[in-house]
C-alpha cells in the first residue's frame, strides 16, 4: 500500500478529448475522475498526512527500522523512501488533470455552472500546488493539458518558489469569487469546496509566504500579514461556521459540523474508506485502532502532559482504555498478562500514546470500513491563523478573542495576554495530526527546534542539515526528469 502503484484505474479526464467530453454528464464524469484520484488512494491520503505530523517533536512510529523511522526520525531518502514519488506522482496526477478540466469545459455548459466547475479545478490545482511547494519547495510549474501519464511535468525544470505561489495565489482568487457559500452548497455535495474553503486555503497560503519572507527564504514583499488577514477575516465575517462540542467534530454522525471548512467526504464501504482510525487507534481496543503490523504511530507523554487538566482535547488522546476483551489498558504500564497487540520489535519504554480523535465506533479492526472524512481546515485553524496574523501585525487584543474562543470550547481558561508561542502551543493542541505540523514549523522557523526534541532523530544518531525543513525529491523522479535538481542536503540517489 506504501509503495503505491502509480497508474490509475480508470483511464484519467486528461485522455479525454474536446468532443468526448461535450455534454453535461460527461463533465459530470471527467470532474469525477479528480476526485476520484485522491478519494481511491487511501495510502496516498494517508502519506499526505504523516508526512506532515511524523516529523514533530510530539510524535513517534512505535516500529523499529527504517519503516518507523522514516515519519519520525528524519530519515527520509530519495532512493528508499517510496512515499516520496508517491505524494509527487499522485500530486502532478490531480494538477493534470485539473489542467485537463480548464480546457475541456469552456463554452460547452451554462455560464454559472460552467464557471462553478472551472473554479473547482482550479481550487484542486492551488491545492496540490501548496502541497507540493511546502513538502519539496520550488517545483515545475506544469499549467497546461498534456495527454502524458504520469502527468508530473516531465522535462520541465522547477520554478522558483515565488513562481509557484503566485500560481497558487490566482488560482485561489479565481476559485474564491466563483465557488458557492457553504450555505448554498446541498447536503449530498458537501465534498466539494466552497468559497469558504478557498478563502481559508488563501489565507493559510498568505500566512506561510508570510513566514517564510521573514526568514528570508522567500521574497514576496512585506504584506503577507495583512492579507493573510483581511482574507481569514472573510471566512469569520461569513457567519458560515463555528465551534460545536469539540467532542463531536469528528463524530461521523455528525460530518460536516460547522467547524468543518474543507474536507473530503468518506462513505463507508463505498471505494473511498480511510485509514485513520484502524492505524491511530489504540491496538485491540473498541476505537477501531491499532496497525498492529505496521506503524504504530502515536504520541509522547509529554504531549499528553502539556495539556490542562480540564482540556477536553486531552481525551483525544488513549491514556486509557478498556480493549476488545474487557482489560483495562494504561497507557506505558506494565498491564501484566495482557496481550496488546503489538507486532512490533520496537523496545523503547515510550512506546507511543494512540489517538482515538478520528475513530469510527462499531466498524472493528478491519483497515478499510471506516468512514472518517480527510478534514484540511477547520473554523478553529482558521481563528488560530488569524490570531497568528494579528499577533504578527501587532494587533494583540485582536488576536486574544480569537485563541480564546478555541480554548473557550476546549474548556480552558482565558488567556490575559498573547505571544506567538502561545498560538504556536494552541495549534499542537488542537490541530495535531491534522496535515499541518511540520508545515507550521517551517513557517515558524523552528524545524531544528523540533528537530533537537526529537527523542526519535537523537536516539538513531540523524544528522542536521538545512535542507531537513524541505524533503527530497526520490531518485525515480530524478530519473524521470533530468531537469531537476536535488534539494539541498541530499544525496541525487
Amino acid at each position: 500500500m506504501f509503495n503505491s502503484c502509480e497508474s490509475l484505474d480508470e483511464d484519467p479526464p486528461s485522455l479525454f478529448s474536446t468532443e468526448s467530453v461535450s455534454s453535461q454528464q460527461s463533465i459530470d464524469a471527467a470532474m469525477n475522475g479528480l476526485y476520484d484520484v485522491w478519494h481511491n488512494d487511501v495510502g496516498a491520503m494517508f502519506i499526505r498526512n504523516l508526512l506532515a505530523e511524523g516529523p514533530m517533536p510530539y510524535t513517534k512510529s512505535r516500529l523499529a527500522g527504517p519503516s518507523g523511522a522514516t515519519w519520525t526520525e528524519y530519515s527520509w531518502n530519495p532512493a528508499t523512501t517510496n512515499f516520496l514519488e508517491t505524494i509527487w506522482n499522485r500530486s502532478y496526477t490531480m494538477i493534470g488533470i485539473s489542467n485537463s478540466l480548464l480546457d475541456l469545459i469552456p463554452g460547452k455548459l451554462e455560464v454559472d455552472i460552467e464557471e462553478r466547475l472551472l473554479a473547482e479545478a482550479r481550487f484542486h490545482r492551488a491545492d496540490m500546488y501548496f502541497l507540493l511547494v511546502r513538502t519539496y519547495g520550488g517545483v515545475p510549474l506544469h499549467l497546461e493539458s498534456t495527454t502524458d501519464i504520469p502527468i508530473d511535468g516531465t522535462s520541465l525544470p522547477r520554478n522558483k518558489e515565488e513562481e509557484v505561489y503566485a500560481a497558487i495565489i490566482e488560482d485561489l482568487q479565481f476559485a474564491e469569487s466563483r465557488l458557492p457559500s457553504r450555505d448554498q452548497l446541498p447536503a449530498n455535495e458537501n465534498g466539494r469546496p466552497t468559497a469558504g474553503a478557498a478563502k481559508s486555503l488563501l489565507g493559510e497560503v498568505y500566512l506561510q509566504m508570510a513566514g517564510l519572507n521573514e526568514q528570508g527564504l522567500l521574497s514576496t514583499g512585506s504584506d503577507g500579514y495583512t492579507l493573510a488577514e483581511a482574507k481569514l477575516l472573510e471566512v469569520v465575517n461569513s457567519n458560515n461556521y463555528g465551534l460545536p462540542n469539540i467532542q463531536d467534530v469528528f463524530n461521523v454522525t455528525n460530518e460536516w459540523n460547522s467547524d468543518i471548512v474543507h474536507a473530503y467526504s468518506v462513505v463507508r464501504n463505498i471505494e473511498t474508506p480511510t485509514l485513520f482510525p484502524w492505524a491511530f487507534g489504540p491496538p485491540n481496543s473498541p476505537y477501531n485502532g491499532g496497525l498492529n503490523s505496521f506503524l504504530q504511530f502515536g504520541f509522547l507523554q509529554t504531549y499528553y502532559d502539556s495539556f490542562d487538566v480540564n482540556d477536553t482535547r486531552r481525551d483525544w488522546l488513549a491514556y486509557e482504555y478498556i480493549d476488545r476483551n474487557g482489560d483495562v489498558i494504561t497507557y506505558n504500564t506494565p498491564n501484566d498478562g495482557i496481550d496488546l497487540g503489538f507486532v512490533s520489535s520496537y523496545t523503547d519504554a515510550e512506546t507511543g500514546m494512540s489517538m482515538i480523535k478520528y475513530s469510527d465506533p462499531g466498524q472493528g479492526n478491519a483497515p478499510l470500513t471506516h468512514a472518517t472524512d480527510y478534514v484540511f481546515i477547520r473554523y478553529a485553524d482558521v481563528l488560530l491563523m488569524l490570531a497568528e496574523a494579528q499577533v504578527k501585525l501587532g494587533k494583540n487584543s485582536l488576536a486574544l478573542m480569537n485563541i480564546n474562543k478555541v480554548r473557550f470550547r476546549a474548556g480552558v481558561d482565558d488567556l490575559d495576554a498573547i505571544t506567538l508561542d502561545n498560538i504556536k502551543q494552541e495549534r499542537q493542541w488542537e490541530l495535531g495530526l491534522e496535515f499541518q505540523g511540520y508545515y507550521d514549523l517551517q513557517r515558524w522557523g523552528d524545524v531544528k527546534k523540533a528537530f533537537d526534541a526529537s527523542p526519535a532523530a537523537k536516539d538513531t544518531g540523524t544528522v542536521w542539515h538545512d535542507g531537513l525543513i524541505r524533503m527530497p525529491l526520490h531518485a525515480n523522479t530524478l530519473t524521470a526528469n533530468t531537469n531537476l535538481v536535488q534539494n539541498p542536503g541530499y544525496i541525487k540517489n
